[in-house]
């Protein structure tokens, strides 16, 4: 289920590094609190009357620069999730799938942010034994794959640990 489908307008701004004052210290740069400032109030109105989720989530995030300047992803990629903190989500420790592209020299007019965020619904694997018929690793894997049946995760591979057979001496390939 999408959770958030937003564009932020506006050359992307990456976080930037706290710096130290002279004090001790730290201090984040304001233009990196103005970014923030802008993208916390967008996704405010965006989620609107709905609660943060507590759950796992993805997101996919594209960032349109107006420049060809080495913007780094993570950093472009951590202002806007900080930001989505308490408002799409509980915390950023949420994310357990991302995706994303940065897209250099658009120009002004284009720059923007495109961000979104979805619910991870994990599928439940049914025990499966082997096919009959099939023997050793080879079932083994059939049989997983096979028990994605219509869902969305079908072919969908989960094993733990002890639950994987050894595998053959020889390269299986299953299609």
């Amino acid at each position: 289920m999408t959770i958030l489908n937003l564009t932020l307008y506006g050359d992307p701004i990456a976080k930037g590094r706290p710096r130290m004052a002279p004090n001790g210290h730290a201090h984040t740069p304001e233009r990196t609190r103005a970014a923030e400032r802008a993208a916390v109030s967008s996704i405010q109105e965006a989620m609107v009357g709905r609660e943060p989720v507590s759950t796992p989530v993805g997101i996919h995030v594209e960032f349109f620069c107006a420049t060809r300047r080495g913007t780094d992803f993570d950093n472009l990629t951590k202002l806007v999730t900080d930001a989505m903190n308490e408002l799409v989500y509980v915390d950023d420790k949420q994310i357990e799938a991302w995706s994303g592209r940065v897209h250099r020299g658009v120009g002004k007019k284009l720059a923007r942010t495109e961000l979104r965020v979805w619910e991870l619904v994990l599928p439940e694997v049914p025990e499966v034994d082997a096919l009959p018929g099939v023997d050793g690793f080879v079932g083994f894997l059939a049989a997983q794959v096979r028990a994605g049946g219509d869902d969305p995760g079908a072919g969908t591979v989960v094993v733990h640990g002890d639950d994987l057979p050894d595998p053959p001496d020889e390269a299986v390939t299953v299609h």
